[in-house]
């Protein structure tokens, strides 16, 4: 008798142990590719009659009190199973596609998502959610049709996971299958400008300022590449959220030195330039004003200036058209006679500091650490090859004012290599 007969006969008995014992072992077989190729129908199969049979068992038993053995029973079965379709998915286009010849397991999963996001807290249920999402995640790897099924239907269930249920391997795992999606999203039908995705975005950026979410990060650097999107989602972001935004984009602006790809689509680098213009001003109330708002929003235009410089540095045939914008230009030379007239007040965090003796105590965490290098260099990239932006810094006095900053500054390291 086949493991897959013995699986049928075990769930057709109610033999609950055995049929669990019985997927680990397929489960195991299945880490062997010629298996796996060859198996892949039965496995669909197997877990197409296990799932209609158990998910709405569990689903009922949850909504009834005193029934934990019977939870745990069927939970261990629905574990198997779905690391066993997990398996079963990697590496094969072919097993991936028999989803379409199996809707109903979709279908039942949806609903199991429903039910225990509802009840995250209780034994087993983050285990399952887990494995349902690797399975979800290997189901839509390199496939574009699965990838455009389950996005579509599953969408609503990863928002719910990744903003109600604290579990940080989970929202790792919901992060791998939003990355999978996401890395063929302008070849295929998936959608980002769903409010659900809005919700996983924000969750996550909020959870990645408090923990390490390796496939979080992934995300992030896939939404870079989104048109409009960080103008469509900055009203929804807190500073902090904001910053940690910027400091992943200013280190894939860097890691793209070499191989000089767009890392960051120029709509959103745009959003920079707009914010920047719009709010830089803001920046100087922090020489006065030390609540956390004005540092936090002093440190975000400071992270977005220092993105700018670094694009026009590394990737100026990328990002041309930050180059044209002269209203940008204007606006860093006004902010940098704004700081340079702030500093010679003295005694306060623009003040320059010249002395070696000082610079140990120079506060290398301040909003402001590094501005004045970052806005020359801005303005020294804007400027290169550029005729009509010379001509702008000459008409502001620009000039006299770059000159000034010639000295060694503390607050403000490799100012003079710009």
């Amino acid at each position: 008798m086949d493991i897959f007969t013995q699986i049928k006969s075990n769930l057709e008995c109610q033999n609950w142990s055995d049929a669990g014992e019985n997927f680990s072992i397929l489960t195991k077989k299945l880490q062997d590719e010629t298996f796996r190729l060859n198996h892949g129908k039965d496995v669909f199969k197997c877990a197409d009659t296990t799932i209609k049979s158990l998910c709405p068992k569990l689903s009922e038993i949850t909504k009834r009190h005193h029934c934990e053995i019977d939870f745990v029973k069927n939970q261990k079965i629905l574990l198997g199973c779905f690391r066993a379709l997990r398996n079963s998915c990697a590496g094969s286009h072919d097993n991936q596609d028999l989803i379409f010849e199996h809707p109903d397991i979709l279908t039942e999963l949806q609903k199991l998502f429903q039910e225990l996001t509802v009840i995250p807290n209780k034994t087993g249920v983050v285990e399952l959610l887990r494995c349902a999402v690797q399975f979800l995640g290997n189901l839509c790897v390199g496939n574009i049709k699965t990838q455009s099924v389950v996005w579509r239907q599953f969408l609503p269930c990863i928002s719910v996971m990744v903003n109600k249920v604290e579990d940080v391997p989970l929202t790792n795992y919901s992060c791998m299958f939003l990355h999978t999606c996401l890395l063929t999203r302008l070849d295929s039908t998936i959608s980002t400008e769903s409010t659900e995705f809005y919700i996983i975005i924000t969750c996550i950026l909020n959870k990645l300022t408090q923990t390490d979410i390796e496939w979080g990060l992934f995300v992030i650097e896939d939404i870079f590449l989104v048109p409009d999107y960080f103008k469509n989602i900055s009203h929804q972001l807190e500073n902090k959220e904001w910053i940690f935004l910027v400091e992943v984009m200013i280190n894939a602006l860097k890691a793209t030195e070499l191989n000089k790809k767009e890392p960051v689509h120029m709509s959103n680098i745009e959003c920079l330039c707009s914010e920047i213009i719009n709010n830089s001003y803001r920046i100087l109330s922090v020489n006065t004003d030390y609540t956390d708002s004005i540092q936090q929003k002093s440190l975000l235009l400071c992270k977005m200036i220092e993105a700018l410089g670094i694009a026009t540095s590394s990737l100026p045939d990328v990002y041309p058209t930050i180059q044209h914008n002269t209203e940008l230009l204007t606006t860093v030379i006004n902010l940098l006679k704004g700081i340079d007239e702030v500093g010679k007040a003295g005694g306060g965090v623009f003040s320059s500091v010249e002395k070696l003796s000082e610079i140990n105590q120079v506060d290398t965490d301040h909003p402001v650490y590094g501005l004045k290098r970052d806005v020359v260099r801005l303005i020294a990239n804007m400027v290169i090859k550029h005729r009509d932006n010379q001509d702008t810094v000459r008409t502001l006095d620009g000039i006299p004012l770059l000159l000034d900053q010639s000295n060694m500054d503390g607050k403000n390291p490799c100012i003079l290599s710009f």
